[in-house]
């Protein structure tokens, strides 16, 4: 962000305010980027204190080549990384339900309108999600002279866009009541944007968009930028008339309110930072005390020159004439156990905290602990998955209003059942018998088969195809009744009789 504090000309409107409840995060947000970047060895002492202690102006030259070599030899594991990949990879281990109007097609295969789909959105979402736990979605809409045509509509020329904020860019909000509900009524986004046109060597500058409902609780858009110069203002509207609400929201790891959660992977980031010291510690270790050192006690100068040579060869291909009571030895340092078993520590720790596909579990378990284990472990991951679909059903919303379609038909929704709740064989079939003696309705046998994982299309889909496939079966068999009782000319063949036994 900017050091400039810029104000609206003849105000004071600070537009760089950070709310209080952010800036107590944003050094666990930079932690657990740090972390999940892979820059942890990039920055030096910040993650990775110097051995000797001493400060940089008080270091010699054989200390800053030791810390650089300490340095070199730490090996980084990205657990938090790993960990996070395979949540979201959980999430998405079934589609998500998306449905939208035609005339919202567009926004599937280009959510953003720089190209990026709302599939890899929705997993950009759940990753800010269970790592920081904040992210914002802002829906807008092209600011037009004329209204658009149904050609362009229908082109996808002219349509909304859900633009992605990290949580640290949601600089400040407030909300109000208005008929009794408390609503947003101000967010301020602070965002980099091109300063020049130079395509080869690009300048950003830092603006600030502020969203907000005026004094008769109409949105508006104000941009600030950090040359002070006088904002501009764009009133956005759907239809010709303006907004009376502001179609922005928040997702939280706990709630989509705008109050930052607590970052879900700070903890785990930390651990894998102790575990990246002990590593560096155990290498160091390793190196200085590591090889096997050579010792030769009791040899006089004489002997060493005359019978020796001046030199002592060891190895399987040379032999030492010692002289009487002297000695030979190879000695070899201990391993550092202390170190090394911080590490297995700081492991079995990331291991209970969520990465468990890092290290198998060696507990037995009953079958309902290891469900209400696995409950555990996936609620977060659940929580995050139901906050994210309603986010973008919102937004989704939002893009419906700005285009005039019905947004009664949006749907979306991931995936936040995961794996515990498959059904066993026995289960499926009583379930089964329950359908077929009208105990429960399709929509629901359906939505149990969703739960499970067993069904992956959405109900209309799998209607559609089931009465299809009924249809082809149907026609199938009246071709083949034909085929065995009509004629060439399609008359009725007589089937002879045969009279009952007596």
């Amino acid at each position: 962000m900017a050091d400039l504090v810029p104000q609206s000309p003849g105000t004071t409107e600070n537009v760089q305010y950070i709310r209080p409840e952010l800036e107590k995060v944003l050094n666990r947000y930079n932690i657990i980027r740090d972390v999940i970047g892979q820059k942890i060895d990039e920055l030096g002492q910040k993650y990775l204190p110097c051995p000797s202690g001493k400060m940089d102006r008080d270091r010699t030259d054989d200390d800053k080549q030791r810390y650089a070599n300490y340095v070199l030899r730490a090996i980084f594991y990205n657990f938090v990384g790993r960990t996070l990949t395979g949540f979201v990879g959980q999430i998405f281990s079934r589609d998500a339900e998306v449905t939208v109007p035609d005339r919202l097609k567009a926004i599937i295969k280009d959510a953003t309108g720089d190209g990026l789909s709302l599939e890899q959105l929705a997993k950009d979402a759940c990753g800010e999600v269970l790592s920081v736990g904040r992210y914002g979605l802002f829906v807008d809409y092209p600011s037009l002279t004329d209204p658009a045509t149904l050609e362009q509509v229908e082109k996808g020329l002219i349509r909304p866009t859900i633009t992605p904020y990290l949580g640290e860019d949601i600089t400040n909000w407030n909300t109000k009541k208005i008929n009794g509900l408390n609503v947003l009524c101000f967010v301020v986004l602070c965002e980099k944007y091109f300063s020049n046109d130079n395509l080869f060597e690009p300048e950003f500058k830092t603006q600030w968009r502020v969203l907000d409902l005026d004094d008769k609780n109409q949105y508006r858009i104000r941009i600030f930028k950090e040359d002070n110069s006088a904002p501009e203002v764009i009133t956005p509207k759907a239809n010709g008339k303006p907004l009376d609400f502001i179609p922005f929201t928040f997702i939280g790891a706990v709630n989509n309110d705008p109050c930052p959660d607590l970052p879900p992977m700070y903890d785990m980031a930390m651990i894998n930072i102790g575990h990246y010291r002990n590593s560096a510690d155990n290498e160091e270790s390793i190196f200085f005390s590591g090889q096997p050192t050579f010792i030769v006690t009791g040899i006089k100068e004489n002997w060493l020159n005359k019978i020796l040579g001046g030199v002592i060869r060891f190895g399987s291909r040379f032999g030492i004439a010692l002289e009487k009571d002297a000695d030979a030895k190879v000695i070899q340092a201990l391993p550092n156990s202390v170190v090394r078993e911080g590490m297995v520590d700081k492991q079995e720790q990331l291991a209970s905290m969520g990465a468990e596909f890092l290290k198998g579990q060696t507990v037995t378990k009953t079958a309902t602990e290891a469900s209400i284990d696995d409950s555990s472990r996936t609620s977060a991951i659940s929580n995050a998955a139901k906050n994210v679909s309603a986010a973008f059903q919102f937004a989704l919303e939002c893009a419906a209003i700005f285009q005039g379609a019905d947004e009664k038909e949006i749907v979306f929704k991931l995936n936040s059942e995961f794996d515990l709740t498959r059904m066993t064989d026995g289960e499926r079939a009583q379930l089964i018998k329950e359908y077929q003696a009208n105990g429960i309705t399709w929509k629901e046998w359906r939505g149990a088969l969703h739960k499970a994982g067993i069904a992956t299309e959405n109900d209309e889909d799998a209607k559609k195809e089931i009465a299809d496939k009924e249809a082809d079966e149907i026609a199938k068999a009246a071709k083949e009744f034909a085929a065995t009782t009509l004629d060439a000319e399609g008359k009725p063949i007589a089937v002879p009789v045969v009279p009952e036994a007596a």
